[in-house]
């Protein structure tokens, strides 16, 4: 994999997955949609689309993790959360849960100055 600027666009198939337990039905429907648009190959989603100025360029592998990863998160939604239940079982998670819950101090301010968002059309959908 190359390095890439910053400032590109990069989809990766594994989110929606992890976000499958989230908004089941808009990630099915995003995955359908990865599907029409080809990013599908031998050993399931590719593992990136990168978009640049000159378009759409999948990067045609699997990672094993990633891949793991996705078989993880559908496995949460149709068991109801196995994974994360045993996970939040072990001892040493539950002694630092209290952490997962902290909130972001009232006066904290997000350093927004450097974040870029892309021009309007800057990246065309593939048809």
């Amino acid at each position: 994999m190359r390095r890439r600027e910053s400032r590109n666009l990069v989809i990766s198939p594994y989110s929606t997955f992890l976000a499958a337990t989230v908004d089941p039905a808009a990630a099915v429907a995003n995955l359908r949609q990865m599907q029409e648009y080809g990013w599908l190959g031998r050993y399931g989603f590719y593992e990136a689309i990168a978009y640049s100025q000159s378009g759409a360029e999948p990067l045609c592998m699997w990672m094993a993790h990633h891949q793991g990863m996705s078989l993880l998160a559908i496995t949460n939604l149709l068991f109801d959360n196995p994974l994360r239940q045993y996970f939040h079982a072990e001892p040493q998670v539950v002694a630092t849960e209290l952490l997962l819950h902290e909130r972001v101090p009232a006066g904290a301010l997000a350093d927004l100055e450097h974040v870029e968002l892309p021009a309007e059309g800057a990246y065309p959908i593939p048809a």
